[in-house]
């Protein structure tokens, strides 16, 4: 493996007889070390909350950036059929820029009615509502209600969390429409293939790579 940018130019190297998800929580170990020791308690506590996106979620960067295009637009559409929320989430806010996610309409649109989707069908065979998703829409329309008056959905969806049984609702039907999960996919496709790149892999995971293919007892 070559390191490439400031990240590595595919997956990160475990340490021998680690897997990765146990290098990455030793390079969780390693950062929090650094930050105690500069005394930087509140940045360690945010790193003890558990990770959503672990090193065997992520998309390899192998094959080029439209292989590797296609296969994070494959790995989010899954994650939404099979109501991974928090995976999905975790995905999202990685590999969508802030840019992006700030200004673009069209991506403000998807992100409304994935949250609506994930807060009333929570799982492939469920009907919800789900008390998390439907905690997420609220922040969301709270956080964002100055720029979500254009959206043509936005005061119906501000209404959802109060609904107890939204598949009951005829305000609601859309969402539980059998055509419904499928637009939504190609939606989220589509937008996926137009606005992510390729990211650069944060340096430690070049730091980590280097460190495990050095012959024990070698000088650093």
């Amino acid at each position: 493996m070559s390191a490439g940018g400031n990240g590595c130019s595919t997956w990160c190297v475990s340490p021998p007889g680690m897997s990765q998800d146990a290098s990455f929580e030793r390079g969780l170990a390693i950062v929090a070390e650094f930050l105690r020791f500069h005394g930087f308690t509140a940045a360690v506590k945010a790193l003890e909350k558990p990770s959503a996106l672990k090193p065997h979620d992520m998309v390899s960067n192998a094959g080029g950036p439209e292989a590797w295009r296609r296969g994070l637009v494959d790995r989010m559409v899954e994650l939404l059929v099979q109501g991974e929320r928090e995976k999905f989430w975790a995905q999202w806010g990685a590999n969508i820029p802030g840019a992006v996610l700030d200004k673009d309409i069209e991506v403000e649109g998807l992100w409304l009615s994935l949250l609506a989707h994930f807060a009333c069908r929570p799982a492939p065979d469920a009907h919800g509502p789900d008390q998390e998703g439907v905690q997420d829409l609220q922040s969301f329309l709270h956080a964002r209600s100055s720029s979500l008056g254009g959206q043509p959905d936005y005061m119906l969806y501000c209404a959802l969390p109060f609904i107890p049984r939204p598949d009951l609702s005829p305000q609601f039907k859309h969402i539980f429409a059998p055509e419904w999960l499928p637009a939504l996919r190609e939606r989220l496709a589509a937008t996926l293939m137009r606005v992510v790149r390729r990211p650069d892999w944060p340096a430690i995971y070049s730091l980590m790579s280097t460190e495990a293919r050095r012959p024990p007892g070698a000088a650093p």
